[in-house]
C-alpha cells in the first residue's frame, strides 16, 4: 500500500470516528445549574441529562431522562426511562418506559407503561395513577392508592394499600393495611409481626398468608469464636493473595514506598489524612455537575484502587517493621499480611488500626508516586 492509500484510508477513519463521535453527543442534550427545566410545549428529540437545585420538566422528552436535584416536579411526558435522584420526586406526567428513583420523598400521581422501582423514605401513588407493570419499594413509609397491573412488592415499615393490583402483593413490613377501594386480584403474602388490618370492603382474590419474620439466632461464645477465625483466615488469604501479586510483580516499588513510612512516619500519616479529606470533596463537587461525572467516577475508581493498595503497602510496613533484617519480599508479606489482619479484627482497635493503615498506606503511595513522576515537557522542539 503506497502513501497515497494510507493518507486515504487515515483520513476516512478520522472522518469515520468523527461523525460517529458527533452522532452520539448529538443523541444526548445535557442541561445543568441553579434551576434546570424543559419548558412546557418544548420537545427534545434525545437522551435528556438534567440536575439542579431545582429541575422541573413540563415539556415532552422522546428519550431517556436522567435527573438529579434537590427538588424533581416531572409533569410533561418521557416516552423513555426516568431515572432520578433527588430529595423530593413529583411525577404528576406521563412515562412511557420505567421508573426508576432513590429519594427522601416520592409522589407519583401520573402513569407509567412499565415499571416503578423506588428506594424511597416515603412513597405515595394517588389513586389517578395507574402502573402498567410491577411495583417495587423499599422504604419507611408506603402508599398505593392507584392502580398497578401486575405485581407489587414492598418492603416498609408502614403500607397503606387502597387501590387495584392486578396480579399478587409480597410485602415485608411491621404494620399493612387495605382500604375499603383495595382490591388484589391475586394472592396477599405478607411478613409481620402483626396482623394486617383489612377493611370488610377490600377484595383479595387469592390467599391471604401471614408468616412471621425469623427470630435472630442467639450465637454462643463457641459460634462467635468460630466466625471471627473463619473471617481472619478469609481475610487474611484474600489480602495476601494481592500483596503477594505485587510484590512478586513490583518488588522494588512497594519496598521504595514502605520507606516513606519507615523514614517519614509522620509525613505519610499527615499526606494520607490530607487526601482522605481533599479526594471526596472532589469527587462530590465532581459529579454535581454533568461535564464533570466523568472525571468524578475516575476519581472514584481511582480512590479505591489506591486503597486496596494502602492496606497492601502497610501490611508490608509492619512486616519490615517486625522482621527489621530481612529483605525477602514474600517473607516480609507472609508475616504482615496475617499480622495486619489479627490487628484490625481486635476490637475498638482494630478500627484504629485500619484507619491508620489506610492513611499511613496512602500516604506512603502518594508520595512515592510524586517522587516518581515523570518531568512534564512542553517544549516539543525536535531533538
Amino acid at each position: 500500500m503506497g502513501v497515497k492509500q494510507k493518507i486515504i484510508g487515515l483520513t476516512l477513519l478520522l472522518l469515520i470516528s468523527i461523525a460517529g463521535f458527533w452522532g452520539i453527543t448529538n443523541a444526548q442534550e445535557f442541561r445543568s445549574g441553579n434551576t434546570s427545566s424543559v419548558e412546557s410545549g418544548e420537545t427534545i428529540d434525545s437522551t435528556l441529562w438534567i440536575s439542579g437545585r431545582t429541575v422541573d420538566i413540563a415539556g415532552d422528552v422522546n428519550g431517556d431522562v436522567f435527573c438529579a436535584g434537590q427538588h424533581v416536579t416531572v409533569s410533561g411526558s418521557i416516552q423513555g426511562d426516568l431515572l432520578c435522584a433527588a430529595q423530593t420526586i413529583v411525577v404528576s406526567g406521563e412515562v412511557g418506559g420505567n421508573v426508576r428513583a432513590a429519594a427522601q420523598s416520592l409522589t407519583l400521581n401520573g402513569d407509567v407503561t412499565r415499571n416503578v422501582s423506588v428506594l424511597s423514605q416515603n412513597f405515595n401513588q394517588g389513586p389517578n395513577s395507574t402502573v402498567s407493570g410491577d411495583v417495587s419499594i423499599a422504604g419507611s413509609d408506603a402508599v398505593l392508592n392507584g392502580t398497578v397491573g401486575r405485581d407489587v412488592a414492598v418492603s416498609s415499615g408502614a403500607i397503606r394499600l387502597n387501590g387495584q393490583v392486578g396480579r399478587n402483593v409480597q410485602a415485608t413490613t411491621s404494620s399493612l393495611s387495605l382500604g375499603s377501594n383495595a382490591a388484589i386480584s391475586g394472592d396477599l403474602r405478607y411478613t409481620s409481626q402483626s396482623d394486617a388490618r383489612i377493611d370488610s370492603d377490600a377484595t383479595v382474590g387469592g390467599e391471604v398468608i401471614k408468616s412471621k419474620p425469623e427470630p435472630a439466632k442467639q450465637q454462643g461464645a463457641g459460634d462467635r469464636l468460630g466466625a471471627t477465625l473463619g473471617l481472619f483466615v478469609y481475610a487474611s488469604a484474600a489480602t495476601l493473595l494481592i500483596t503477594l501479586i505485587l510484590a512478586l510483580l513490583f518488588p522494588h516499588a512497594i519496598h521504595a514506598a514502605t520507606n516513606n513510612g519507615l523514614h517519614s512516619f509522620w509525613k505519610s500519616l499527615l499526606v494520607g489524612l490530607a487526601a482522605a479529606v481533599a479526594v471526596p470533596a472532589a469527587i462530590i463537587v465532581a459529579m454535581l455537575t454533568i461535564i464533570g461525572i466523568p472525571f468524578g467516577l475516575v476519581l472514584l475508581t481511582a480512590a479505591l484502587t489506591v486503597h486496596v493498595l494502602a492496606i497492601t503497602a502497610s501490611a508490608y510496613l509492619l512486616g519490615r517493621i517486625v522482621w527489621r533484617n530481612q529483605q525477602n519480599v514474600v517473607l516480609i508479606m507472609l508475616l504482615g499480611t496475617p499480622l495486619l489482619v489479627l490487628l484490625i479484627l481486635i476490637p475498638v482497635l482494630g478500627l484504629l488500626v485500619w484507619l491508620a493503615a489506610s492513611l499511613v498506606g496512602t500516604g506512603m503511595l502518594l508520595i512515592e508516586l510524586w517522587h516518581r513522576r515523570p518531568k512534564a515537557r512542553y517544549n516539543l522542539e525536535s531533538r
